[in-house]
């Protein structure tokens, strides 16, 4: 009668074992699936982005030169980190908060997308702060280029230098 005890006791801690292996396999797989939905929506490859302020609309996702947004700033909204931005020649009245790791390009002909080297893209701050502000970590690569930043308090600036530099 001893030995049936026992038997019963190695068949509940048997069962007692798996149920606490089977709760732990399920915990991992719903903190695993909590995180996958971020992971889905980040861009499997670099894309290419569109701007024209001529043409363009504020209500696509910028991704086709047919039809690109309006403004830099929405573009940047729908890049993901590595992605290019071509923007159109032409002036562009807005500040710029870059938060990914892009790359901004100026200079460009709507028609075909092709660089002008000769043709300006210009963003203008209208008076009123920073033109450009870079609050992506200096470990990261962004790349501005083919652009006249004017008419801001500041030009380009990159928060990350005021901590190696200060005091």
């Amino acid at each position: 009668m001893g030995t049936s005890r026992l038997t019963q006791s190695n068949r509940w801690l048997r069962v007692l074992r798996l149920g606490m292996a089977t709760t732990l396999g399920t915990l991992f797989l719903v903190a695993w699936m909590w995180g996958l939905p971020e992971m889905a929506s980040a861009h499997a490859d670099p894309a290419t982005l569109y701007v024209d302020r001529a043409t363009g609309s504020d209500t696509t996702d910028c991704s086709n030169p047919a039809s690109p947004c309006a403004t830099i700033g929405y573009a940047l909204g729908q890049a993901g980190d590595g992605d290019t931005i071509l923007v159109a020649t032409g002036t562009y009245t807005e500040n710029l908060v870059l938060t990914k790791t892009v790359t901004l390009k100026g200079g460009y002909e709507p028609v075909g997308w092709s660089r002008c080297l000769c043709c300006t893209t210009t963003v203008d701050g209208n008076g009123s702060g920073r033109v450009v502000d870079v609050q992506t970590t200096l470990s990261k690569t962004t790349v501005i280029d083919g652009f006249t930043i004017t008419n801001g308090d500041g030009g380009i600036f990159h928060s990350s230098f005021l901590g190696r530099y200060s005091k």
